[in-house]
């Protein structure tokens, strides 16, 4: 069976300003962005992004619509592919790739914002998904120019 959503549909980045062009000053400066989340139409999915958004645990969504976590877990797999675990690693990741890549934030405080504890494990996390270090991932985005284009 086809998974219906996967996480490129139910992500939605941390970053609320993006680097924008005034036509007055000539100059760059922060302009709001437009948040597009989905509403899948799904409530305990939708439930469940809630969380993650709010970088709460996704599985105390379980409670508010009755069901246990198992049940949950097993509902969320069947919609997107991925166990509740799967889905809050991946999502995390998402963030502290685009955290890294985006801001100058230390690492202690983006290791806070997706509530990780321990710098080896952050560390082989963003290996896991980028390939490298956060430190080597954070200054090849700088040489490219990345860091400052969105803000929080």
């Amino acid at each position: 069976m086809k998974a219906q959503f996967n996480l490129d549909m139910l992500y939605v980045s941390p970053f609320k300003w993006k680097r924008g062009f005034d036509e007055q000053t000539l100059s760059l400066k922060m302009v709001p962005m437009e948040q597009k989340r989905l509403r899948t139409g799904v409530a305990v999915l939708d439930a469940v992004v809630d969380r993650l958004m709010a970088g709460q645990d996704p599985a105390a969504a379980a409670g508010e619509a009755g069901m246990t976590r198992h049940e949950l877990s097993r509902t969320i797999y069947g919609l997107t592919g991925m166990n509740i675990q799967q889905l809050r690693t991946r999502w995390r990741a998402r963030e502290v790739e685009e955290l890294l890549r985006y801001t100058s934030l230390p690492l202690k405080e983006i290791m806070a914002m997706v509530r990780c504890t321990s710098q080896a494990t952050f560390s082989r996390m963003v290996g896991k998904r980028l390939g490298m270090t956060p430190t080597r991932y954070r200054r090849m985005c700088r040489e490219a120019g990345e860091v400052g284009k969105y803000g929080i």
